[in-house]
């Protein structure tokens, strides 16, 4: 039997969580060892898909339910999955995928903050149920954690296309 996850975890600050990981996931690419980094890019890809997933299951319909248009934030994820798959493809020289690496990296920053800022506002002003919406988020991202355990090279099972 499983312990019992805290149930006044904030949804703000498990957001907050996970883009520090992915901060963390983009530096430790950029320290990586050359022959390490075919890897450790596969290994971010993944990163980034399950918190997109996590976030268009669970944070853009709440945030929608709340009464914010999410359109321009999910069509940001379109181009940052068309930019992931482009980095994915292994069709770019060096050069190319330091550019795109740095194009995904930077959207995907200031697309986070964008929705830490609308999940911030909407939890005080009080539309979103913080509690139920925490514990969502969080079973996700236990999930996915262990997912991104295993193995690297696997797709996630429940990538959308």
């Amino acid at each position: 039997m499983s312990p019992e996850r805290p149930r006044q975890r904030d949804v703000n600050a498990l957001f907050a969580e996970l883009r520090a990981a992915n901060e963390e996931c983009f530096d430790a690419l950029r320290q990586t060892p050359s022959e390490r980094v075919a890897q450790a890019q596969r290994q971010l890809l993944l990163a980034l898909e399950l918190s997109w997933r996590l976030e268009e299951l669970v944070l853009l319909p709440a945030l929608r339910r709340s009464g914010l248009n999410t359109a321009e934030i999910e069509q940001e994820m379109l181009v940052l999955r068309e930019a992931a798959d482009m980095l994915a493809s292994d069709a770019l020289d060096a050069s190319a995928a330091h550019i795109v690496l740095g194009a995904i990296e930077g959207i995907a920053m200031l697309r986070a903050k964008r929705i830490g800022t609308a999940l911030a506002s909407a939890t005080q002003a009080g539309p979103l149920d913080n509690a139920r919406l925490a514990d969502e988020f969080q079973q996700m991202l236990e999930r996915w954690r262990g997912e991104l355990r295993g193995d690297p090279q696997s797709p996630p099972g429940s990538r959308p296309h």
